[in-house]
């Protein structure tokens, strides 16, 4: 009996203990392609409001047009250490053909990524969804939307919230830097320059019931008007940064 009380008293110990256990995350080669092809049109000669939402400008917003989407991606482990492949590098391609009432090519997506961990460096174009709002059922945060084609930039960030040391896991953290180029065929400004950082806070475990959240995403675009006359508009990415200091 005393045999009988020992094991049911230490079982359920044993079973908690593990469940504490964290397995390290181990990251593999992998490749991801992709071939679409689709059709749309409307009776009033617009495509509806929810079929070119959040498609980072692909598709065209009148109609009837046919559509050719084709894309790749691949990454590759770099570590020396190849247990964990901390060190991950990869590439990625997406090309647009439109046909019909609106004809045009479009490359949404050309970019070269390194990732270490939780943290991604990469140059380039690449759909994104920042910020804290739901990318899924709505057309997006009134700072950054998914509604025009990724602007080519410098990027350096975290792939999502990181928990800062000796916090447990409580206090977490999500921030970016990227500094980019807006297209030259602009009507009023040229040599648009983009630039944009974020810093997020979670108070809370990933599988906390109550998180709250807090932080800044603050953009800025710089460049001159359009003009045979020599303006004095501030252009350089350092004056950017000084906006952005005093904003």
């Amino acid at each position: 009996m005393r045999i009988l009380l020992f094991i049911l008293l230490t079982v359920p110990f044993i079973g908690f203990s593990q469940s504490e256990i964290k397995e390290p995350v181990i990251y593999t080669d992998s490749t991801t392609n992709y071939v679409e092809f689709a059709g749309m049109g409307s009776t009033n000669g617009y495509t509806p409001f929810w079929i070119q939402s959040n498609q980072f400008g692909i598709v065209p917003k009148t109609g009837p047009n046919l559509s050719a989407r084709a894309g790749l991606e691949h990454s590759w482990t770099i570590s020396e250490n190849k247990t964990r492949n901390e060190w991950r590098l990869g590439a990625g391609v997406e090309a647009v053909g439109n046909f019909v009432q609106t004809k045009n090519f479009l490359l949404p997506q050309a970019h070269v990524t390194l990732r270490y961990k939780n943290w991604e460096l990469y140059v380039g174009r690449k759909k994104q969804a920042l910020g804290l709002a739901d990318s899924t059922i709505g057309s997006g945060s009134y700072a950054w939307s998914g509604n025009a084609l990724p602007i080519p930039k410098i990027y350096l960030g975290t792939t999502r919230f990181v928990p800062v040391p000796l916090t447990k896991g409580w206090l977490s953290f999500q921030a970016f830097y990227s500094d980019g180029l807006f297209e030259n065929n602009r009507p009023i400004t040229e040599n648009l320059k983009f630039h944009q950082k974020a810093f997020y806070l979670r108070i809370g475990k990933a599988h906390s019931a109550l998180k709250l959240y807090g932080g800044l995403q603050p953009p800025g675009a710089m460049g001159r008007a359009a003009q045979k006359e020599p303006r004095p508009y501030r252009r350089s990415f350092t004056d950017a940064y000084r906006l952005q200091k005093l904003c």
